[in-house]
């Protein structure tokens, strides 16, 4: 069989039942690889799900809804494969982005991940609505570059004990991110379960300037009714009639829905509804905490995996 690939189907594939493909061929051309459904599965759930949902209507907000991108993923670039546009967007997440837009996925999401991983990740983002090609995914086992581990800095233990104390503590961080998989966990804040695949400036910037890059989804909108009140908070929902916005007031977080009806419309009868230009984030807290701490909460930030 040297030079042919044989793909065995464990067992039906469904966006319910998770299978197999065993991919074998000659190794002289390239060692026996395996994609592994249930295992992409569960890459998955551990690197992407705090960004991604894949339960239709149930969308995080931090990335996009990927319940379809089984059937979607083949149409968005032309000649380009359902299985080619993936792998793109897990090795290269910013490949594909719009002129001016920015994104929060990592740069090495995948770092540490081998081929069979990737294949396997791929394999099952393709059962999401759309029809896994097993061909396809054997020549992918064996073809992807795994990206290169990155170099790994010193870990100072102390150093991130510290960090961590100081983001259930003195930083207040833990007020808003919520560091466990558990529902509404990133309603107020992005999840920070994967941020140790960030650059260790990124999130210094992120903490130090927090409105220099809003991370989409967690804008400040201002919506002005005609009682002359101004309601403020993230966007969490819109429809043709009414908005609902998370607006937090004295540390606790609640949710107002308001009547597209009642909304102040200007001269040009346009809703006066508008996106702030600066975070939810507090900007203070490089008066609050020294140089020295934040060190130390990007430390911590850093094991995050």
């Amino acid at each position: 069989m040297s030079g042919l690939l044989r793909a065995v189907l464990a067992m039906t594939v469904s966006t319910v039942a998770v299978a197999s493909w065993w991919i074998a061929a000659s190794a002289s051309v390239f060692p026996v690889s395996r994609v592994d459904l249930d295992r992409g599965q569960k890459l998955f759930a551990a690197r992407c799900s705090s960004c991604h949902s894949v339960a239709p209507g149930r969308g995080t907000s931090m990335g996009p809804d990927l319940s379809s991108i089984g059937r979607q993923a083949g149409d968005i670039v032309a000649g380009m494969s359902a299985e080619g546009y993936l792998v793109e967007s897990i090795l290269k997440p910013n490949a594909f982005r719009r002129p001016g837009e920015h994104g929060v996925m990592p740069a090495d999401i995948a770092g540490g991940l081998d081929r069979n991983e990737i294949a396997s990740l791929v394999g099952f983002l393709t059962t999401l609505e759309g029809s896994p090609d097993p061909g396809r995914l054997a020549r992918l086992a064996s073809e992807v570059v795994p990206p290169k581990l990155s170099v790994r800095e010193y870990v100072d233990f102390e150093a991130v004990e510290a960090g961590k104390s100081l983001f259930v503590g003195k930083g207040q961080c833990a007020t808003c991110h919520v560091l466990r998989q558990t529902p509404g966990m990133n309603v107020r804040a992005p999840s920070l379960l994967a941020s140790g695949h960030h650059d260790a400036s990124y999130l210094l910037e992120s903490i130090c300037q927090p409105s220099h890059r809003i991370t989409p989804g967690y804008e400040v909108w201002n919506v002005f009714v005609d009682s002359g009140r101004v309601y403020s908070g993230r966007l969490l929902s819109s429809d043709s009639e009414a908005l609902e916005l998370l607006s937090v007031q004295s540390g606790r977080a609640q949710v107002v829905r308001i009547p597209l009806d009642e909304v102040e419309r200007d001269e040009q009868d346009v809703a006066m509804i508008g996106a702030a230009s600066t975070s939810s984030m507090p900007d203070g807290l490089t008066k609050t905490l020294s140089r020295s701490e934040i060190d130390q909460i990007v430390a911590f930030l850093k094991t995050l995996q």
